[in-house]
């Protein structure tokens, strides 16, 4: 026996869901249960209940909310995701795992464009090789790099930096 799903098709996303509310005049969309929410072929959404705008285009996820593009996951509460400026803000902890690392934060801001996260209060970046503790940083994807502000450290294998501002490259362990 198939479960009916509800598909809301606007402007390149698509929201599935077990049961929707349309407010047409509003331009107004409510989902809930077991939502899956896709933008493209590189970004899934995953929640509990999304409100989405069709007029501002924001939409706010909550309830066991995990993010996905093929790079990595973040797993939060809630989740504000903006598609006209293309950024997604987070302001409950936040869990973002890749291959290799493991980063929490108390808020964040991924601009998907820029391929590029700011994280903010107690950041801290687990990985085999290295620890990162910071309380602002900014990371670029692509280029896998860092900019750290405010009491900062940085512990390595046989390294410790410790700063006030500074910049880390984390595939090749040096930094400034």
């Amino acid at each position: 026996n198939q479960e009916k799903r509800v598909l809301l098709y606007h402007e390149g996303a698509l929201i599935e869901s077990d049961q929707a509310y349309f407010y047409s005049k509003k331009n107004f969309f409510k989902a809930i249960g077991n939502i899956i929410f896709t933008q493209g072929d590189s970004l899934i959404m995953k929640c509990e209940t999304i409100e989405y705008d069709g007029k501002t285009k924001n939409a706010i996820a909550k309830g066991n909310v995990k993010l996905q593009r093929p790079d990595m996951i973040l797993s939060t509460e809630r989740l504000n995701l903006n598609r006209i400026s293309n950024e997604a803000f987070y302001n409950t902890k936040g869990v973002i795992i890749d291959s290799v690392s493991t980063l929490t934060s108390n808020q964040g801001r991924y601009y998907i464009n820029k391929k590029k996260y700011r994280f903010i209060s107690n950041v801290v970046i687990n990985n085999p090789e290295y620890y990162v503790n910071s309380e602002q940083l900014d990371y670029y994807t692509e280029l896998n790099q860092a900019n750290l502000y405010g009491e900062s450290e940085i512990k390595g294998r046989n390294y410790k930096i410790e700063c006030k501002q500074g910049f880390y490259d984390l595939e090749h362990e040096k930094g400034s």
